[in-house]
């Protein structure tokens, strides 16, 4: 039977207590088979909760055909300091004959305090190269919310690379790559297979040879692909 894929837009979703528009938005997309409606719960859980609402189960509903759906959670702007307020959200009562889960099939939603200075690294992390012209990395730090107050933000952490201009650094284009089962690239050598993108910095003197092993869902090898770059 085909299936629905259903996930969240995001997988952090952020709104202010104090947002004009006293709401905040929560995106749902559907790919695959959208021949049939669809209905299941939005489920919304957190603890010591004062600024978004509701708690508890929404409905959501997809209509023939539609690949998109929004739901929205109401904002409740105070005067007290609280500190960021965080509930998780997840799909659930869904039917498990027609609909699937996405890669993003949970998420977060962070209601920040307008009442708190929050002040964070503007990268989770930063890159430099041991031959920058400049001799310095550039570490950046962002400020927002109450400016005559002062916090921590959420990304209060960060790290700093710094990579060896003598060495080919070689990574995948993207986390998480997406395919269909029925893909079919004509204008592709291989049509009917997925694309994998490496990229390579660094010294490009070389060629390079290496591998790319592929897992199932249990972790079994199912083989590995020689990955080639050219000087």
């Amino acid at each position: 039977m085909p299936f629905s894929y259903i996930e969240f837009s995001e997988a952090v979703y952020s709104a202010w207590e104090n947002d004009g528009t006293n709401r905040v938005a929560i995106t749902l997309t559907r790919t695959g088979d959208l021949s049939n409606s669809v209905y299941m719960d939005l489920e919304i859980l957190g603890n010591n909760i004062n600024n978004v609402g509701p708690l508890g189960m929404l409905p959501v509903y997809f209509a023939t055909g539609e690949d998109t759906t929004t739901v929205y959670l109401d904002l409740f702007d105070d005067n007290f300091v609280e500190g960021t307020e965080t509930v998780s959200l997840s799909l659930v009562n869904y039917d498990p004959n027609q609909v699937a889960l996405g890669t993003q099939g949970t998420a977060t939603l962070n209601v920040f305090d307008d009442e708190v200075s929050y002040i964070e690294f503007s990268e989770t992390v930063f890159t430099a190269w041991e031959n920058e012209q400049t001799g310095q990395a550039e570490i950046t730090l962002t400020r927002s919310g109450n400016l005559n107050s002062d916090s921590l933000g959420n990304n209060n952490t960060a790290t700093l690379e710094v990579r060896d201009d003598e060495t080919s650094y070689i990574e995948f284009s993207d986390v998480n790559y997406l395919a269909w089962e029925n893909d079919f690239n004509f204008n592709s050598p291989f049509p009917d297979q997925a694309e994998i993108t490496l990229t390579r910095t660094g010294d490009t003197y070389n060629s390079v040879s290496t591998q790319v092993e592929v897992l199932d869902p249990m972790g079994y090898s199912m083989g590995l692909f020689n990955v080639d770059f050219m000087m």
